[in-house]
């Protein structure tokens, strides 16, 4: 049930030991980071892992069971010309051979625009233009191969409102606030995000992007240089004519001090050196019991025929154990709980996917016996509802769980004293027999919205209730479609500054909230934002009769 995922790693740091310690839990992907696609050019960068190193840890990676490998580099570093980017095709296309030659497994490549930061010896260089950036994106796409590698890059443009934003000075904060005005949220997404409101927000405070993103001044004040990082700039200078030189720098660690001025904070270097010395030691002596114990683990089992020890392998006459799979548990009675959870306050911030995890690990922190599914990837059996759009509030959501023990019965508590504010169990009731799963069963959703004062909305409803068809135009993945929505419509009331409204789920003609307040509201989407909306209720229509889930059980 556990699965370990390593973070982005230098090649030469991917060990055989490593490797063969990851492999015995379940693995998720594997990322190396060689930057670039040339030595020099890593030498530029002080990234000191080689051709060799890369090619190294990909074949031990695969060879160990790792079905996907994800490769990181960078573009527009200083210096850079396209025979590195070439250096790229051509590393891409020797870790695609060996992806091949180990099953046809999988190889992810990222190319990330580069960004001068702060406190580092590019910090007075520029960033590539995105023109230029653009060009090299096109350029690998067109030269990589896809059959058996999958690319992806940036968006220059993401790139450089992200240096924008990490060398700008005080004026920054007006065009921060001017691109929030006209929209920007969001924009790491890249659905969200739109670089003509940064264009615009610039225009209007007066820079000129090509300017920020332009080259800096030696010897004249920085705008980060306030923060004192311990990093002093003559040593940044120095690096900075050694990657001219493409010299690289040791690692102070196992090397000679590289003079950088972090000792000036009080971090002596013999502390920093004993501190990698010792966790070296550490994860030593922790492989050698590791080796014992595998040595001194039974290597044989019993011959059917009797008497001497044999392998597995020889007991079978060459032929390896075939692997059964266990039968699912059966489900014991009062082994499956609904449960009723509000999601209020802040928590209606946080996504659905977000809202399972949270679930996921309060149910193991309050040790709550959750069943989990079979196979190589075992999954809590948890099954949720319809999710609830992103800033709507809910008195109502349900989650069905499968136990591994008899229902406990102070569950509500257990889980309301760990989960956090903005979200707590409401009522819990046991599960006898067959039921339908929320998704399938749930087809109907209450809403109320708190309106303004001066918001009449009465003659608006009556109107919408005697029209025969309310068409509104709805943007989906196929493109944009009318939909009428009238026939999802069940309730619609409004009074005392509330507006009540029952609609149809999990239909093309369901209206979904903000669409309906649009239609009868004409407001823009950003004031709409503004205003509560609760999910008072999820129901079931059955017979012409409107149940809750509880109500079904």
């Amino acid at each position: 049930r556990v699965a370990i995922s390593l973070p982005s790693l230098r090649p030469d740091a991917f060990s055989v030991g490593l490797a063969e310690a990851v492999s015995r839990v379940r693995k998720s992907g594997l990322t190396f980071a060689p930057e670039a696609g040339t030595q020099r050019l890593r030498d530029v960068i002080n990234k000191n892992v080689t051709e060799d190193d890369l090619l190294g840890a990909a074949k031990i990676a695969y060879e160990k069971g790792w079905n996907l490998i994800k490769l990181y580099f960078m573009i527009g570093l200083p210096t850079e010309t396209y025979e590195d980017l070439d250096g790229i095709v051509d590393l891409v296309g020797k870790v695609a051979r060996i992806a091949r030659g180990n099953g046809g497994k999988s190889l992810n490549v990222s190319i990330s625009p580069f960004s001068p930061k702060p406190n580092t010896p590019f910090q007075w260089d520029p960033q590539d233009t995105l023109s230029s950036l653009g060009d090299k994106c096109r350029y690998l796409s067109k030269h990589i191969s896809r059959k058996s590698v999958h690319l992806r890059w940036r968006d220059p443009e993401v790139t450089g409102i992200e240096t924008l934003l990490a060398r700008g000075d005080r004026r920054i904060g007006r065009v921060l606030y001017r691109a929030w005005e006209k929209g920007a949220k969001f924009d790491e997404w890249s659905e969200h995000f739109n670089f003509e409101r940064w264009t615009s927000a610039l225009d209007e405070s007066g820079i000129a992007l090509e300017d920020e993103l332009g080259p800096r001044r030696i010897g004249h004040a920085l705008p980060w240089e306030i923060i004192q990082s311990g990093i002093r700039s003559d040593f940044l200078l120095r690096e900075r004519e050694k990657a001219a030189r493409a010299e690289v720098t040791p690692d102070c660690r196992t090397g000679d001090c590289s003079g950088c001025g972090i000792r000036d904070l009080g971090f002596d270097r013999k502390f920093v050196k004993e501190h990698s010395t010792a966790e070296n030691a550490e994860d030593a002596e922790k492989q050698k019991i590791r080796e014992r114990s595998t040595t001194s683990a039974p290597s044989a089992v019993k011959s059917a025929a009797g008497g001497g020890d044999t392998s597995p392998t020889e007991s079978r006459y060459g032929r390896r154990q075939k692997k059964r799979r266990s039968a699912p548990a059966p489900s014991m009675a009062g082994t499956k709980v609904r449960l009723q959870y509000a999601k209020e306050a802040q928590m209606r911030f946080i996504g659905h996917l977000d809202v399972t995890r949270a679930f996921e690990r309060t149910i193991r922190q309050a040790r709550i016996p959750i069943a989990y599914s079979q196979g190589f990837h075992p999954h809590p059996k948890a099954s949720f509802g319809p999710p609830l759009a992103l800033g709507i509030e809910s008195l109502a959501e349900y989650v069905d769980l499968q136990l591994s023990e008899p229902y406990p019965w102070d569950i509500v508590a257990s889980l309301n004293s760990i989960l956090p504010p903005g979200l707590r169990i409401v009522d819990a009731k046991p599960i006898f027999g067959k039921t339908l799963a929320l998704n399938a069963a749930i087809n109907a959703a209450a809403y109320d919205v708190s309106l303004p004062p001066e918001v009449e909305l009465t003659k608006a409803v009556e109107s919408l209730l005697a029209a025969s068809s309310v068409i509104l135009r709805r943007t989906t993945k196929q493109g944009i479609k009318d939909v009428d929505i009238r026939p999802g419509i069940r309730e619609l009331r409004s009074g005392s500054g509330v507006l009540s409204m029952t609609l149809t789920l999990g239909q093309q003609t369901s209206p979904r909230p903000m669409e309906l307040l649009k239609h009868l509201l004409g407001w823009p989407s950003d004031r709409m934002c503004a205003l509560k909306i609760t999910r008072t209720g999820l129901y079931i229509e059955r017979n012409g009769r409107k149940l809750s889930p509880m109500q079904v059980l």
